[in-house]
């Protein structure tokens, strides 16, 4: 994977200036891990219950997980509007919830196409690719403005195969950063109906964009009050810091027609999916979760932990804008506008790939290939620095 071969050069590179922008993973500002105080919480508290036991889970995962996974995403209000409309199963953290849910895909759609944004995350590809399921590409990001091409993706999604399984990221696109508006939203919606497309939701960096899941998840309640059938694969890798933990989970949304027998239909089968892919889902993680998002004090903490990380990175967007216009990176007149316009841990910069090669074998600032950057890895120490570097380049 080039993503953690970078990683592995990182650490092995002996500069004291280097700088880590590959991985999607959050840094404090002194560019170190970070673990939330809730969480250190919740363990504390869990280690002193009975909740430390072994046992396996059942397959479809911790109930108290997947009832607040599951407000999470929607929203306590929604999910008691539509209480049978949605099915939730715990799986392992987003990749697992992924492949679950298209290995629930293939197991249902005859010749099943996956349409993929263009750019996507590369594990997309590599997922379908090692399951031998098809896939194609319809155009989202343009690279000359640095932006989402509504138009483009308008007319490429009213051209995909009525019935196709369409994959979208919900907020805080990656690699680029770019998201349609809600107002963008709604048009998407509206083409989803009218096509009969399967939504299949990446939903990873809900709270990255402005602090709060409810606003970054506009998207899916349009989805839904639209009564669209749709799967939305959740992870808590960032918005909990539980990157080693694993865990996430798939929901399954259904339409308002006989949902409750359908739902009841839906679970029986990813639970026999699960239990031949992996059989049961790992606890530390989803006690974790549940045991902050069950308590008003601890889930409200969390919530000013979140907006603290989502507002970092907005802080370290306008800096590295800042110290790019200063230094006049790209020349006088560059335009770095899409740095602080683009939302969530990364940014698409549009360096080129002899620009990223120069600014890591000289400078020793490691990012991909493609040009993105894991904004977290910026601190008010180093980001002049990044900035310098890529004037020089």
């Amino acid at each position: 994977d080039s993503i953690f071969n970078l990683v592995t050069l990182y650490k092995e590179c002996k500069d004291p200036k280097k700088v880590n922008l590959t991985i999607g993973a959050y840094r404090d500002e002194d560019g170190k891990p970070y673990v939330l105080k809730v969480v250190q919480q919740a363990e504390k508290a869990l280690t002193t219950t009975h909740q430390t036991n072994k046992e396996y889970l059942p397959i479809v995962g911790l109930p108290e997980f997947n009832k607040v996974a599951k407000e999470l995403m929607f929203s306590a209000e929604m999910v008691e509007k539509y209480p049978d409309r949605i099915v939730t199963i715990q799986s392992i953290s987003g990749t697992g919830s992924l492949r679950l849910a298209l290995e629930f895909l293939r197991k249902s759609f005859k010749d099943l196409c996956v349409y993929l944004p263009e750019p996507t995350w590369a594990n997309h590809d590599q997922m379908l690719n090692e399951m031998g399921v098809s896939f194609k590409k319809y155009r989202y990001y343009d690279p000359k403005t640095l932006a989402v091409n509504i138009d483009w993706m308008i007319e490429d999604l009213k051209n995909v195969p009525k019935g196709s399984v369409v994959l979208l990221h919900e907020c805080a696109q990656n690699p680029t950063g770019a998201d349609p508006s809600p107002e963008q939203w709604k048009t998407i919606a509206d083409i989803v109906v009218e096509r009969n497309l399967f939504p299949l939701f990446d939903v990873a960096y809900q709270g990255y964009v402005t602090g709060n899941p409810d606003t970054d998840g506009l998207a899916l309640h349009t989805f839904v009050e639209r009564d669209i059938d749709m799967i939305c694969c959740q992870s808590f890798a960032k918005i909990f810091g539980l990157y080693c933990e694993r865990t996430g989970a798939v929901h399954v949304v259904v339409n308002s027609k006989n949902a409750k027998q359908t739902c009841k239909a839906v679970l029986s089968q990813f639970e026999r999916l699960a239990r031949t892919l992996y059989s049961n889902p790992p606890a530390w993680g989803a006690r974790i979760v549940a045991h902050v998002l069950s308590d008003p004090d601890l889930k409200a903490a969390w919530y000013i932990e979140l907006a603290v990380m989502a507002d970092r990175i907005v802080k370290m967007r306008h800096l590295l804008r800042k110290a790019l216009e200063k230094v006049e990176a790209g020349g006088k007149d560059y335009d770095w506008s899409h740095v602080t316009e683009q939302k969530g841990m990364f940014c698409f910069t549009g360096l080129n790939a002899k620009t990223v090669e120069y600014l890591t074998e000289k400078k020793s600032i490691f990012l991909l290939k493609s040009g993105r950057i894991s904004i977290p890895g910026l601190t008010e120490q180093n980001v002049d620095y990044v900035a310098e570097s890529i004037r020089d380049a």
